[in-house]
């Protein structure tokens, strides 16, 4: 199978080429992992970016209902934050379905 190697030298490429492939399966898992530790770590991030928008939100509400911002201003805060919002639960969604297709 080998040719002319000896039985001491085809042991020696037999357990080398399975050790490359070990090591090629170890570098496969491993990237894997943090490929997930790098998308859990957005969601959360994309979730408190999507909480603190809401508290933005709610403070312009306020001022408006106090009068401290007229309507102008308070439908473009609100349109930029809504947008803003739509951007990130689009990333969050996509994020979840990767993490549910690698379970």
């Amino acid at each position: 199978m080998y040719g002319d190697l000896t039985a001491s030298e085809q042991t020696y490429v037999e357990g080398y080429v399975l050790n490359r492939i070990n090591e090629a399966v170890d570098l496969t898992k491993f990237l894997k992992i943090l490929m997930l530790k790098s998308l859990q770590v957005e969601l959360e991030t994309v979730n408190q970016l999507l909480e603190t928008i809401q508290v933005s939100k709610q403070k312009y509400l306020d001022l408006y209902e106090t009068n401290l911002i007229d309507q102008e201003m308070f439908k473009g805060r609100i349109k930029e934050f809504n947008d803003e919002m739509d951007k990130l639960m689009l990333r969050s969604d996509e994020i979840e379905e990767i993490l549910q297709g690698c379970n």
